[in-house]
């Protein structure tokens, strides 16, 4: 990489996507790592469980990284963290808030990884300090505590990431977006944002997360039967509007799903959510209470397959059934890609007839990333010389280019980066340098079991087209054929369907056997190629797809059943 007397910026994640955000700077060859997140496979990723950056550039230069500095506790922030861990031969310094070293040290402990890693707590306007480089981090509001925005102060210039923010005037915690510090850091003069633009498509101010609280309550207080309440499971605030609404209204909180318990436990022993004496119950209990005193806090809005909402939906939950009287309501908005399972619970709540709240018009979600005054208002603190918007697709890109022309940006100081663009910065200006490898690494089960992309394409074949599986037995010499040609299927149109075609690939492969020269045990490879196309081709020809095809030829010792002699 050519090197200028600056610093500069790599994007393994986060860039042209929302999700697995993770960013590399280097400040006079530190190595600054911000967030290391994941993001969730969509419908078409068939057997992957989670998304994370390929790590390579930080492992080539891990004896440069200075630590892990972390903007919150969210998946798509710190969730492939205990991945980089594993690939690393030292141990890794990480600096957070508390609560989102809490969330990270639960993680960390089922990966018996803790021995690997130094965390260090960041607390606000109070710099960490490495050689030259300072970072400070300053409080922002977003939909989960101790969220931050992060600036490093180099030699070079300073550079700020917003981490995810929206400005709540009005947070559930009373603890507000920091804008005299960010304003502050601005008056000093800012080379580069890094600034996350989610609801750039969203006009005006998003909403007060204390907005949801009546709504939550009012609805609390009409259901004539139990409540059962889905958000996030980070999600704090709402969790403990929640608990006040129950507290208010006489009702007793029972917490339902793996995720959620430990990190309401997690910010319970912080101080950072209040349980009210007497508010929670076993959920083996709940079958003793009326149910208009009952709330279940529960995880699954977004209808992932394990979790204990999406199994109640499906009757097949060991301790809860739904009732009649109860209602459900979803607190959060879908994760692109999740519509359609989070919209297959929805259905199978109502089949089961519960009274399912959920979009929207009901007002019991609010967003935490900003809109189109949030981000003005941002860049107001910030004054940055030039801007590399992360955390949305192209189009919302794109979308920022035109808002920050009307905040007077001109084109040429919005940077569209992508994925493992190296981009310099110096007292010139800026341009890309390099480009390092990067991308996404597919994982699949509880471990890193990395599935390649070539894998992914085989599976979205595979449930596109189906499988035809061919077998046939010949003599040692591939003379004579001692079978019949079978033909077996596995997602593709069934042979009762169409038996003309099935017909057709049996004589195509009985006349391919018969006109290969070369048909005798040791060219077995070679002939079963030959007879997967000619079958692929036959299957193509008639209705216009490629299945794929898994052909065995097996050769016998002894001549049974001889169907034909196929002399040359």
């Amino acid at each position: 990489m050519q090197k200028l007397d600056g610093f500069t910026v790599t994007s393994l994640g986060g860039v042209g996507e929302i999700g697995k955000n993770c960013a590399v700077i280097d400040v006079a060859g530190e190595l600054f790592i911000i967030d290391c997140g994941l993001s969730f496979p969509d419908v078409t990723m068939f057997g992957v469980n989670i998304i994370i950056p390929d790590f390579t550039y930080i492992y080539r230069n891990q004896h440069r990284v200075k630590g892990l500095f972390l903007t919150h506790g969210h998946e798509d922030h710190i969730g492939a963290v205990p991945y980089l861990i594993e690939g690393l031969e030292d141990d890794l310094k990480i600096y957070g808030s508390r609560l989102t070293l809490g969330f990270l040290r639960n993680k960390l402990v089922e990966w018996n990884q803790l021995d690997r890693v130094e965390m260090i707590e960041l607390i606000p306007r109070e710099p960490v300090r490495t050689n030259d480089t300072s970072v400070t981090c300053y409080r922002v509001t977003h939909s989960i505590p101790d969220a931050m925005s992060l600036v490093l102060e180099t030699p070079f210039g300073n550079i700020v990431h917003s981490g995810d923010y929206k400005i709540d005037l009005a947070p559930v915690d009373g603890k507000l977006t920091d804008a005299e510090g960010l304003s502050s850091v601005g008056d000093k003069g800012v080379k580069l944002l890094m600034c996350d633009i989610t609801n750039v498509e969203r006009p005006g101010r998003t909403k007060s997360e204390s907005e949801v609280g009546p709504i939550l309550s009012k609805i609390i207080q009409n259901a004539p039967g139990r409540v059962f309440a889905t958000t996030f499971a980070s999600n704090i605030h709402r969790i403990q509007q929640i608990m006040n609404a129950c507290h208010e209204r006489g009702r007793q909180v029972a917490i339902v799903g793996r995720s959620m318990i430990k990190n309401v436990v997690t910010a319970q022993s912080i101080n950072y959510i209040n349980v009210p004496a007497g508010l929670m119950v076993d959920i083996d209990d709940i079958g003793d209470r009326t149910p208009s005193e009952i709330c279940v806090i529960i995880t699954g809005s977004q209808g992932e397959p394990m979790a204990a909402l999406t199994q109640i939906s499906q009757d097949r939950h060991a301790r809860i059934s739904i009732q009649k009287s109860d209602t459900v309501v979803f607190s959060a908005s879908p994760i692109p890609g999740n519509e359609t399972a989070i919209y297959g619970v929805i259905n199978d709540l109502f089949k089961l007839g519960a009274n399912v709240i959920f979009g929207g018009e009901w007002g019991v979600h609010a967003s935490g990333h900003g809109s189109t005054e949030d981000i003005a208002e941002y860049l107001s603190f910030i004054r940055p010389e030039y801007i590399m918007p992360h955390h949305g697709q192209y189009r919302h890109l794109r979308r920022f280019v035109r808002l920050a022309g009307d905040l007077g940006y001109s084109e040429e100081r919005v940077i569209l980066a992508e994925i493992g663009e190296q981009w310099s910065f110096d007292d010139q200006g800026y341009k890309m340098t390099d480009k390092t490898r990067a991308g996404v690494v597919y994982i699949s089960g509880e471990t890193s079991g990395e599935v390649g992309r070539r894998t992914i394409k085989e599976r979205q074949e595979l449930a596109r087209d189906g499988t035809l599986y061919i077998s046939t037995a010949l003599s040692p010499d591939g003379r004579r054929r001692l079978s019949e040609v079978v033909v077996e299927h596995k997602g593709f149109v069934p042979e009762s369907k169409d038996p003309e075609l099935y017909a057709k690939i049996r004589e195509v492969v009985s006349q391919g056997i018969a006109g290969n020269r070369l048909r005798s045990r040791e060219y077995r490879l070679q002939l079963q190629n030959n007879i997967g196309q000619l079958a692929s081709t036959t299957v193509y020809n008639i209705l216009g797809v490629r299945p794929n095809i898994q052909v065995l030829v097996n050769y016998i010792d002894r001549d049974e059943s001889v169907l034909e002699q196929e002399d040359e």
